[in-house]
This record gives C-alpha cells, structure tokens and sequence, in this order.
C-alpha cells in the first residue's frame, strides 16, 4: 500500500495501524470467542467506511460495552477494508 492511499488517522483510533489492525482483526475472528475491543470495532467501522449494517463509528466508541463478540460482522469489516485499501 502506498502513502498516498493510507487513510487519515481516525478519530476512534485503537492504537493499530491500518495493516496491522485489519490483520489482527482477520486472524482474531476466526478464534472461538472473537472478543474485540470497542474502539478496534469502531475503528474498523470508520476504516471501512461506515457501512450500513452497522453502527455508526461515533455510536459504538459510546456504546457501554467494552468487548463485543464479533466472527461474521468482523469478517465483513476485514473484507471491506482489504477491497477499499488494497490489503
């Protein structure tokens, strides 16, 4: 991936970057709790461009959960993003 595709710093930022968090994110959902942490999934979200079958980035950095259980949802993430950056 060159810089010029590189997306802005997000605003609900985990601590990973962008090739670093989607792999992570890939790898970790196919374990059998898939726990992730919600500033990864709102990150991922804002990353793959808030799609709509989920919550808004903004809704799930205030949502009251701290892990969410994610396999599926966070796979369609990861796909999006892979599609989008080029990963």
């Amino acid at each position: 991936m060159t810089e010029k595709n590189l997306p802005p710093k997000p605003k609900y930022y985990s601590g990973m970057e962008l090739e670093k968090l989607v792999r992570y994110c890939d790898l970790h959902s196919e374990t059998p709790r898939a726990l992730f942490r919600k500033d990864m999934i709102a990150q991922m979200i804002d990353y793959a461009g808030n799609p709509q079958d989920f919550p808004s980035a903004e809704e799930m950095s205030e949502a009251e959960i701290e892990w969410q259980p994610l396999h599926k949802p966070m796979k369609t993430l990861v796909k999006l993003c892979q599609e989008k950056y080029n990963l």
